[in-house]
């Protein structure tokens, strides 16, 4: 295994199977992985074809697709008119300006979902550190220091907090890995030890607000009754990183696994381990789920 990097910092993350051979590529800043030069799908594009759909916890799901079409194709409508518009009096623009305006419009709806507060990327990064830091220095083992505390953001105190009061032991931290089954890949968040269990960790960025049960029969939001934001997707995906990293013949880096478990770090700093953490033992039942969506993807979409 090595990691290289060029003159843009570009990080190339290389792994060479000790038997078959095999060669295993990431490169960081396209996110582009490889298995001998073939170009393979992360772990979330077979799911693009379930995440049309919205699924709460307990399954239900809701078609969403509409929605944020419709959302997207407004921010798009109100950017062009704001641009557009004028002192009442007729304006002319050249059709070099017209495709401009139009081409800087279509990234509305990605400004408006990237462009407040903390982003889940920095989420992730910072988190990774501290995981990074307590395999290198305390044996997986996370623990306060003084520069620690006050280096903390909400969100990652969040998820620290989570992780001491749980007695949590990290294993592994943001390792690429792939099925040559599948023909599928992705980043493992983390690898960890609960109560005696491995589990394969995933870490989201859910849902910027809290999010409350709708009663369709007032037509209003019951604001006793939270949900959580964790789909049952996620689930899926977190499975199918177990049966990766559990891969013969492929990067594996353990033995088994008994469970998954997703924390999810809202943007807001609000963090409910009731509803923000979420574990699964069925681990057969994740990996067929997931093998599942990928022979859908198969049939529909042509590409792996």
């Amino acid at each position: 295994m090595t990691t290289n990097k060029n003159k843009s910092e570009q990080k190339i993350f290389k792994f060479v199977h000790p038997v078959s051979g095999d060669v295993f590529t990431y490169e960081d800043k396209k996110h582009a992985y490889k298995l001998n030069g073939i170009d393979l799908p992360g772990t979330t594009t077979p799911l693009k074809l379930v995440n049309e759909l919205s699924w709460d916890a307990d399954g239900k799901m809701t078609d969403k697709s509409q929605i944020i079409q419709q959302w997207a194709i407004k921010l798009v409508t109100n950017e062009i008119l704001e641009k557009t518009k004028g002192d009442g009096t007729y304006t002319s623009y050249s059709p070099e300006i017209i495709k401009a305006i139009v081409l800087e419009a279509k990234k509305a709806p990605n400004k408006k979902f990237t462009g407040a507060g903390i982003s889940g990327t920095e989420i992730h990064a910072g988190i990774e550190s501290i995981i990074k830091k307590s395999i290198l220095e305390n044996n997986g083992i996370i623990k306060y220091s003084s520069s620690l505390i006050f280096s903390l953001r909400p969100q990652e105190k969040n998820f620290v907090d989570w992780a001491i009061n749980n007695k949590v032991k990290f294993l592994f931290s943001e390792e690429p890995i792939y099925s040559k089954e599948w023909m599928n890949c992705g980043t493992v968040d983390f690898i960890c030890e609960i109560d005696g269990k491995v589990l394969i960790g995933d870490i989201k960025t859910n849902g910027d607000k809290r999010r409350y049960e709708w009663n369709s029969k007032t037509n209003k939001y019951d604001f006793s009754k939270p949900v959580s934001d964790i789909h049952v997707p996620a689930l899926w995906q977190t499975g199918a990183y177990g049966k990766m990293a559990t891969e013969d013949g492929a990067r594996k880096l353990i033995d088994k696994f008994d469970g998954v478990v997703i924390v999810n770090i809202k943007k807001s700093g609000e963090f409910n381990e009731d509803l923000d953490v979420r574990f699964d033992y069925n681990t057969d039942s994740l990996i067929r789920a997931y093998d599942h969506v990928i022979g859908l993807y198969r049939e529909f979409a042509k590409k792996i």
